[in-house]
């Protein structure tokens, strides 16, 4: 690597300069200065006061043993002190003392000879060095826990350590509240490391746990932990999600329908009909559902039994609302109806079977705000992702989003993301997770798998500034794991000497001729990378890297620092004034902190300036950007549902809900929707004529449906009044500055 010193190119500092390097002369009087000043030639890759600085433990250590045996000299006089940082030269005079008829004078122990005193003198200083070279090769057998760390960092535990950058330190640690990524082929070591990741992780009883799992890695790992496992999977799971406990409006129903229908392949003229149809079919049944109050009761096997009705059957049904559009499947328009209606069957009857077709009252919403030491698990079976995927994507991407708005930490670790669709969250989780105390590991197998299903990877392994590289599986994955350890710029040198005699008696002539090349390389080559065993990785963080064997969980779990993860009851704790007053684990912040806390209680502060300083920081709520596609009834010559969904408007889980029925107002008889007994009935009966039990669903549900259109009104005035009144506050304060 290249040296920040002034040395010419190619040319180490601590290095004779080529003019001078065949004077005997000055040969010798420089291998005597380096000798003094050992730091110039051990350390010369670093710039010079970094030198010294690595070696203050060292000259530390003589300053205390120099003192101790040359205390006499010491006290009077104590400029002999400056001799100190030569200890070494010292030690090996007084050694050859020994062997001559000469003392070194002060060298001296009371009640002790002189030799045993030279001999005690040398073998101190040797333990300095020993001490010094231990704790730069083996800095694990000096310390009391060898993964001890800072909070809110998680340590990478190697085995070995192969190659490191020049300014790593170990134990080495990842930023905790960072987004990660976890890349290696199956096989590699992949999934171990984002379980010993995910360990270290801080788990409090309101800390909502999503991960995707293509086993049962995780949901071993969090049951052995003491978690509460809920699985949702295809078949036989624990909870069945009901995409309408999270779907109340129009933009969610078509983010639905673009996960399902997807893009056409090739030219499709059904296509598009059929996304918009399925839409469509969508609100009837939320319309349909709060007309007879029974919105409670809605699942997915209600968009199964309306389907299967026929296209016919489905039109009547959206007829009976002015503001749906049943043309695309018009029977008197032509063949052309039952293409559309084929074109639904064909893309929403493959995932609309087992779990996901039958009736469920698990909400994600209600999850990500309530976890109650619960982890859910988002199990996919990769055989079945092909007709499957749109569900997966939903519960993966509506769980991002909901986390992204939540009050409470939550932590996604989502393996294997390259065998899922593409994802329309993961790029916000990435990128602004910290903002929103949302913690991501990202597993991927290989690079070229995830190009392939995204059109850019830059908003995905791009947002994870860390990350854990084991053996690449292609290609793509060597290239990108090369790019993350970047270049250095190295010099090759050259030398060619040549030596002539000019006569007898006389030094011969040497003429000596350098040759400089600069190359940027990388620190580790695409073939060693393509050699590494399971386990091998390369751990990078922002600043530096290290290459080495990393450690199995269970082989360093006992000896990782306590971060929670055995206690996922336990509450999140407040912030604390320290928290917030000492930026990093420093004497000199410290210090500061404590100054600062006397000085005003010198001063005598009130209790109104101390409420008012240190009042909590109000959190930015997660703005909702606007849907670019909002409107099916709008211009028909643009697809409104062609249109990415990544920006779908977001309702933040503390508002009520508008309600969308709009023109159906009049069927509504109060503020919520009215329970009925029946939890499983049709949707399609005549109304229940027995409205006694109206209030019940009020109580049960506290408010998860949508309110009537003048609550919304009136929910409407309250947030531009609240938004008018925070933008005075804000003109106010930067008026403050000007």
């Amino acid at each position: 690597m290249s040296s920040s010193s002034s040395a010419p190119p190619g040319q180490r500092s601590g290095e004779v300069p080529n003019s001078l390097k065949y004077d005997n002369v000055v040969g010798f009087v420089w291998a005597g200065f380096m000798l003094l000043f050992p730091p110039m030639i051990v350390d010369s890759d670093k710039v010079l006061p970094k030198r010294f600085w690595a070696w203050r433990y060292i000259y530390l250590g003589f300053g205390l043993i120099s003192a101790a045996f040359f205390y006499d000299v010491l006290v009077q006089t104590p400029s002999a002190a400056l001799l100190f940082p030569f200890a070494h030269v010292l030690a090996a005079i007084s050694v050859g003392t020994l062997f001559a008829d000469f003392t070194v004078p002060g060298l001296s122990l009371p009640m002790v000879s002189y030799s045993n005193t030279v001999i005690l003198y040398a073998i101190s200083i040797g333990i300095v060095f020993s001490g010094e070279l231990l704790r730069r090769t083996s800095p694990e057998m000096l310390a009391m826990n060898q993964w001890d760390h800072d909070d809110g960092e998680s340590v990478v535990p190697l085995e070995e350590v192969s190659h490191e950058h020049n300014e790593a330190e170990m134990p080495f640690t990842l930023d905790q509240d960072v987004s990660t990524a976890v890349v290696g082929e199956t096989g590699s070591g992949k999934t171990s490391m984002m379980k010993l990741l995910a360990y270290q992780f801080p788990y409090y009883s309101d800390t909502a746990v999503v991960a995707h799992d293509t086993g049962e890695d995780f949901q071993a790992f969090y049951e052995d932990l003491g978690f509460e496992v809920q699985r949702i999977r295809h078949e036989d799971s624990d909870v069945v999600w009901n995409l309408f406990k999270d779907a109340y409006d129009e933009s969610d129903f078509r983010e639905v329908a673009g996960a399902i229908f997807g893009e056409a392949d090739g030219h499709d003229p059904f296509h598009r009909p059929a996304k918009q149809t399925f839409v469509e079919m969508l609100m009837y049944l939320h319309l349909s559902a709060k007309k007879n109050n029974r919105r409670h009761a809605l699942c997915h096997a209600d968009i199964v039994s309306l389907l299967n009705e026929g296209h016919i059957a489905l039109k009547k049904a959206l007829d009976e609302f002015d503001r749906l559009d049943s043309g695309h499947i018009d029977p008197d328009k032509g063949k052309g109806a039952q293409n559309v209606y084929q074109t639904i069957k064909e893309n929403v009857d493959p995932v609309f079977t087992g779990d996901f077709g039958d009736y469920g009252e698990f909400s994600l919403q209600e999850y990500i705000e309530n976890p109650e030491g619960r982890v859910l698990i988002i199990d996919s079976n990769p055989t079945e992702l092909e007709t499957l995927g749109p569900m997966y994507q939903l519960l993966v991407d509506w769980s991002i989003r909901y986390a992204m708005n939540a009050s409470n930490p939550t932590v996604h670790i989502l393996d294997e993301i390259d065998a899922l669709p593409a994802l329309t969250q993961v790029t916000n989780l990435t990128a602004r997770g910290r903002k929103h105390k949302a913690r991501a590991l990202v597993g991927v197998q290989t690079i070229g798998q995830l190009k392939d299903t995204y059109s850019t990877i830059s908003g995905i392994v791009g947002n994870c500034p860390q990350g854990v590289y084991f053996g690449p599986g292609d290609t793509e994955s060597t290239d990108f794991i090369l790019d993350e350890l970047g270049e250095s710029r190295q010099y090759d040198r050259s030398e060619m000497v040549s030596m002539s005699h000019q006569g007898r008696g006389e030094n011969p002539r040497t003429q000596a001729r350098d040759t400089y090349k600069e190359k940027d390389k990388t620190p580790v080559t695409s073939g060693l990378l393509r050699d590494f065993q399971p386990g091998e990785c390369v751990a990078v963080s922002r600043t530096t890297w290290v290459h080495g064997q990393s450690y199995e969980l269970a082989d360093v779990r006992d000896s990782l620092p306590a971060q929670g993860a055995e206690s996922p009851g336990s509450s999140e704790p407040e912030p604390t004034e320290d928290d917030t007053d000492i930026e990093n684990d420093s004497w000199f912040s410290f210090t500061r902190a404590r100054l600062d806390d006397v000085l005003r209680g010198s001063v005598g502060e009130t209790d109104g300036d101390e409420s008012r300083n240190s009042g909590p920081d109000r959190n930015p709520e997660v703005e909702p950007t606007v849907d670019a596609t909002d409107g099916l009834g709008g211009d028909d010559s643009s697809d409104p549902l062609d249109q990415t969904t990544a920006n779908t408007a977001v309702t933040p889980p503390d508002t009520d809900r508008p309600d969308l029925s709009g023109e159906e107002d009049e069927y509504d008889g109060g503020d919520h929707d009215q329970q009925s007994d029946d939890n499983t009935g049709g949707l399609f009966s005549d109304p229940d004529p027995d409205l006694s039990l109206g209030g019940a669903e009020s109580a049960e549900q506290g408010g998860g449906d949508s309110p009537t259109e003048s609550d919304a009104e009136g929910d409407s005035n309250e947030t531009e009044e609240r938004d008018e009144t925070e933008s005075r506050e804000e003109e106010r304060d930067v008026s403050e500055f000007m």
